[in-house]
């Protein structure tokens, strides 16, 4: 699979993240954020992460701290 020149860091509290239902957001979905990324900015690909993280955790609390950081090679 190519993500184009990304490498992205994240803590356990991203994949760990939970919603009402209590399932994981998971590396699959974080995956498939990045496969979708293309070749955009890295800003632009992490924003779009934190937001398909907080809809998918919805009103349910957060019980770890999430971290990301996305470097994009040009």
């Amino acid at each position: 699979m190519k993500l184009h020149n990304l490498l992205v860091i994240y803590t356990d509290g991203v994949t760990e993240d939970r919603n009402e239902d209590h399932e994981d957001f998971g590396e699959a979905r974080l995956l498939t954020q990045l496969q979708v990324a293309g070749g955009e900015r890295s800003a632009l690909t992490l924003s779009n992460i934190m937001q398909n993280l907080d809809e998918f955790v919805g009103s349910a609390p957060r019980h770890d701290d999430i971290t990301c950081v996305g470097v994009r090679r040009n």
